[in-house]
């Protein structure tokens, strides 16, 4: 009789204990897929073969991917630099893509927009074509803002590559039918 008395006043102490480790077991797991997705989606990012750049509400850099920090010339120091700090360093004219994403923290979102992007490591001005998306938290507000772009010089050094491959063809095409 006694043994029964303790088993059941366990039960009462048991069950919410199993259940609240249960209940912290899936979390772990939620948050383990939740940072594997994070990390993925980062890595993703990271070696887009494309100029991708993030700023937070606050208009600093929240996300460089390589691609981005190489044509620059930045490190992986820039995340958390201000956007101004940034703006301050390069010398080419307006507009500047940074003023691009300023517009963006306004709502104001740009599509295929030529930039003068100044290039630190070579001192010589690239240029970008550049989309802008506003980031919006649940609530409706401003998050942030993400540019994302290509090279425009290396876009025009393809087109040129494809013009001449063609001008071969058709002159070969000319040369077989003589």
């Amino acid at each position: 009789p006694v043994a029964t008395d303790l088993a059941a006043s366990d039960e009462r102490v048991v069950i919410p204990l199993a259940n609240q480790l249960s209940v912290a077991l899936r979390n772990l797991d939620l948050f383990g897929e939740a940072r594997y997705y994070r990390d993925y989606l980062r890595k993703m990012i990271d070696v887009a073969n494309a100029l991708i750049i993030v700023i937070d509400r606050d208009a600093k850099v929240a996300v460089m991917n390589k691609t981005m920090q190489h044509y620059l010339g930045f490190g992986p120091d820039v995340i958390g630099t201000p956007l101004e700090e940034i703006r301050k360093r390069s010398t080419a004219a307006e507009p500047r893509l940074s003023t691009l994403l300023m517009a963006g923290l306004r709502g104001i979102e740009y599509s295929d927009c030529e930039v003068p992007l100044w290039r630190r490591k070579t001192e010589t001005l690239g240029r970008g074509m550049f989309n802008t998306s506003v980031l919006r938290a649940p609530d409706g507000s401003i998050d942030g803002v993400i540019g994302i772009g290509s090279d425009v010089e290396r876009m025009r050094s393809l087109e040129r590559q494809v013009i001449q491959a063609e001008k071969l063809a058709t002159l070969g095409q000319l040369a077989a039918g003589v």
